[in-house]
């Protein structure tokens, strides 16, 4: 018993020494413990608030895709949303914050990031939120605090995916065809529009000075790094828009490519203002040193992080390409993922631009990583960008609604807003036009006026902007530049990216092509006609770098010294080494263009064994495909060139009967292809129409880029269109959706238009009109129930529609069989009626209840007919007839007349009383 007495107690003192320890720091752990699960579940309706709008804004725009409604792109709807969500946060949630109790302990000149804390004894470690204004005690600055993401968050999570995705799907060939003027546009235009938004900005902050409505600095560097943020063109939902409807191929490549580099350059040339330090007392100055120093930092970021994105491109290119990892295609798509990602991550690690080297590295591993992916891999990493590139930008654009009112730093001034959106109208200008000029000039195919028009209107604002502006809004101009793009950013998406399609019918722009084939087939400047430094990185690109850095082409062992060429030249490119290439940014045929080509029109081929193809009929045309066999046995010739024994050997017999050996034949009278400028060898078939010439490969519809060698064929301002794309050129096009109406294609015209049978539907309910009648009103048609509810007049007593008939009474309508007595329901259409506290009734029921009864006759008094005036005196009613004297029964209803007794006397009457 005493043992277990003693061990009992001295479970009580250790119970007690552990109260006594725990005491102090158990009340702190619990309130630790409860302030971060209250953080936590506000964490989580933040996310949950994100993802809601999200599927909000896939939602209605899966309703407008369905309903056809264009007006509207995902972006400008995904910021409806966020200001709604704003405005909830903002004016609907309240939650008070107690700032009270503030001990001053010191006085600090300027914010710490962090700061340490000694509460008895106890050292706490706490973060720099953001500033609180007066007042902002009062309101829920808890919630708009948490609502307001750090702007680091944008640049290492959400830009990458949206920028790489810009490079990585950028593989079509009218890019490079244009690169020359894309080039132009993206640095030489960038600049030319920041420094012309800038100075005009300057003008404005000059007149608020003057006018006194500049409460803090806002230098001339400011006003530069303002233009360089807001040069930042994000054309994304004009894109979007021209997808939907293929919009022709080369404007679209022009906007595309502009608006890829141009974010790159914005970047890089904001960084490089900041960089700006001017070696004087007066930091604004203007110092010519400082200035050569950022143009330093512009050209070496800028150099610095292509060339690291580059290489970390070339480098996964090389890995997929050594390794076996394509029989593993989930850790090879987990690979590209993290190799692409880090690249970002790195540049920015290494005080360089991010966004450049993601952007180039997306190009690289398109152009080289791609070609070494499984099926599988290239499949999961299209679509796994698409789908960040998709989910990031929409959220950026909800997350700009919502920041309008999350916000609390906000300083709006009309001045700079109308100043600014003068200032990127003038940039956009003089960037676009006298550019366009002069690339003219040396284009083969100019970029047409309505072009320009369209690129003009195009130059939205977007997430590129908005982010740089956000990052850094510690000082009074920087919080007015982020506050104006805002305004900018929504103004520029709704009503640039909703007036996108009107602008597009009003400029007359081609819409309906088919983009895979255009961009295959279309013709342009080739490889060819571009300038010699292009021509040379192609034929560079083909011979060596592609295959070191993939498995297509031909391998290194073609090309290479033998140390090295089967080094780096592996299994699978030997057995495989003319893999798919139509996906890529530049395929074979765009750099096998450098055959030497010779006039030698008057040496037309001949032979003494030639055979005719078959004739083909196309749908405008006849052509014939004649196939040069070239080749025959002799005994005893001569070359006519280079004057070697033709005995037993195959030649040419020239049309001047000149025997030519195969091989001079083809290096100096083969005819040259028309479309990929090669020789056409005698090996090889050719095919001729008017004075062209082809191989049977190249022989392709100029659109879809279909081969035609057996097939019929149309021309077309010498364009070569199989059957289907001839008759899309010529088929009319939809005055509802812009697509052309293919033969055979139910249709529909109204008006001078026409319409697909499908597109020709009601205004309001967009339901197909088909074969049911229909009404135009105010140039939209309806069908006819649309019309009833929407514009006829609805009857005042049933409130239904009136299709027909109806009668109008005091300017009401009403249906002829609702407007009745409302004592014996008696039609009253096209009788007498009258109206008595807003009820009607016949003539027959008004007299019997409701009309007065006459004083003198007892009559009911109605109003019409012979008693239409009525006398009323001291409560009494009379007809005018019967308002006589009592003693001579004069008529007294105009006249003066005496009362007495009850009874009425004309004057005489009465002095004789």
């Amino acid at each position: 018993m005493w043992r277990s007495g003693m061990i009992v107690c001295a479970v009580c003192v250790c119970w007690g020494m552990c109260v006594e320890v725990c005491e102090g720091g158990g009340l702190v752990d619990a309130v630790s413990e409860r302030r971060a699960e209250v953080t936590h579940r506000r964490d989580s309706a933040n996310l949950l608030t994100a993802t809601g709008l999200l599927s909000l804004t896939i939602l209605t725009v899966w309703s407008f895709k369905h309903r056809r409604l264009i007006f509207l792109h995902e972006t400008g709807l995904a910021m409806i949303y966020g200001l709604l969500v704003g405005v909830v946060l903002r004016y609907g949630v309240h939650t008070e914050q107690d700032i009270s109790n503030v001990t001053t302990v010191c006085v600090l000149e300027s914010s710490p990031v962090s700061l340490v804390v000694n509460v008895s004894g106890h050292f706490y470690e706490y973060t720099l939120r953001g500033e609180i204004n007066e007042g902002d005690h009062a309101t829920n600055t808890e919630i708009l605090h948490k609502a307001t993401f750090d702007p680091e968050v944008f640049f290492n999570i959400l830009l990458p995916p949206i920028i790489f995705h810009a490079g990585y799907s950028l593989k079509r060939k009218h890019f490079f065809r244009n690169l020359g003027s894309i080039l132009s546009y993206a640095f030489v235009g960038t600049l030319i529009s920041s420094f012309v938004t800038g100075l005009v900005m300057f003008g404005c902050v000059v007149l608020m000075s003057t006018l006194g409505q500049l409460d803090g600095d806002f230098y001339f560097t400011d006003c530069l790094f303002f233009g360089a943020i807001v040069s930042a063109t994000d054309p994304v939902t004009v894109l979007a828009i021209f997808n939907e409807l293929k919009v022709d191929v080369d404007l679209y490549a022009l906007l595309f490519g502009e608006s890829v580099l141009n974010d790159a350059v914005a970047i890089v040339l904001s960084s490089s203002i900041v960089a700006y330090q001017p070696s004087g007392e007066n930091s604004h100055s203007f110092d010519g040193g400082a200035m050569l120093t950022s143009l330093g930092v512009f050209l070496g970021v800028f150099s610095g992080s292509f060339v690291l994105g580059s290489a970390a491109g070339v480098l996964t290119a090389l890995l997929t390409k050594f390794t076996r990892l394509r029989d593993f295609p989930l850790l090879e798509t987990a690979l590209f993922f993290l190799m692409s990602w880090s690249t970002f991550l790195l540049a920015e690690a290494c005080s360089i631009t991010g966004v450049v080297a993601v952007l180039f590295c997306g190009i690289t591993q398109a152009h080289y990583t791609y070609n070494n992916l499984s099926t599988e891999s290239k499949k999961r990493t299209k679509e796994l960008f698409e789908l960040l590139n998709f989910l990031t930008e929409n959220f950026i654009f909800s997350y700009m609604g919502v920041t309008l009112f999350s916000f609390q730093h906000h300083v709006f001034n009309i001045v700079f807003i109308i100043g600014a959106f003068l200032a990127i109208f003038l940039g956009r200008v003089v960037n676009i036009y006298p550019l366009s000029f002069l690339l003219n000039l040396g284009r083969a195919n100019p970029i047409s006026s309505r072009f320009q028009h369209i690129m003009m209107f195009a130059g939205l604002r977007g997430a590129m902007t908005f982010a740089l502006s956000i990052r850094d809004t510690s000082t009074y101009a920087r919080k007015m530049m982020f506050s104006t793009i805002l305004i900018i950013v929504f103004l520029t998406v709704w009503v640039c990216g909703g007036g996108t399609t009107p602008m597009l019918s009003l400029m007359n722009i081609r819409v309906g092509v088919e983009e895979d084939q255009e961009y295959l087939g279309e013709e342009c400047v080739s490889g060819h006609d571009s300038a010699w430094p292009f021509r040379l990185w192609y034929k560079f690109d083909h011979d060596y770098l592609k295959p070191l850095l993939t498995h297509t082409n031909h391998p290194l062992t073609q090309s290479c010294c033998t140390p090295l060429r089967h080094c780096l030249t592996t299994q699978h490119c030997q057995q495989d080494g003319d893999d798919d290439d139509s996906e890529l940014i530049l395929n074979n045929r765009d750099s096998l263009l450098y055959s030497e080509l010779r006039d030698l029109s008057d040496s037309s081929i001949s032979s003494n064994q030639d055979r005719e193809g078959e004739t083909l009929t196309g749908s405008e045309t006849r052509r014939s495909i004649r196939v040069s066999c070239c080749v025959i046995m002799s005994d005893r010739f001569s070359c006519f060139y280079c004057r070697d024994d033709l005995s037993g050997k195959k030649f040419v017999q020239k049309e001047d009967n000149k025997p030519v050996c195969v091989r001079c034949f083809d290096k100096f009278c083969a005819n040259n292809c028309a479309e990929c400028r090669r020789a056409i060898s005698t090996d090889s078939k050719e095919l001729h129409y008017k004075g062209r010439y082809w191989h049977e490969d190249c022989f392709r519809c100029s659109k879809c880029y279909k081969n035609l060698a057996k097939e019929s064929f149309s021309v077309k301002d010498d364009r070569i269109l199989c059957g289907k794309c001839s008759s899309r050129e010529d088929a009319p096009r939809c005055h509802a959706c812009y697509k052309p109406i293919l033969a055979g294609t139910e249709s529909v015209e109204y008006k001078g238009n026409v319409f697909h049978d499908d597109c020709f539907t009601c205004y309001k309910c967009k339901k197909p009109i088909g074969s049911e009648s229909f009404i135009t009103k105010n140039e939209n048609v309806y069908c006819s129930s649309c019309h009833e509810s929407k514009f006829s007049k609805h009857c005042t007593a049933c409130r239904k529609p009136i299709t027909a008939g109806g009668v109008n009474y005091q300017d009401q309508p009403w249906h002829s069989e609702c407007l009745v007595c409302v004592v014996c329901v008696k039609p009253l259409a096209g009788t007498r009626f009258t109206s008595h506290e807003e009820k009607l009734y016949c003539v027959d029921c008004y007299k019997t209840h409701v009309a007065k009864k006459c004083s003198s006759c007892q009559n009911p008094i109605t109003g019409f007919g012979k008693a239409t005036n009525v006398v009323n005196y001291e409560g009494g009613t009379w007809h005018d007839y019967c308002f006589t004297c009592k003693k001579c029964a004069v008529n007294l209803a105009e006249k003066r007349f005496i009362s007495k007794d009850g009874n009425i006397y004309c004057s005489d009457c009465a002095k004789k009383l």
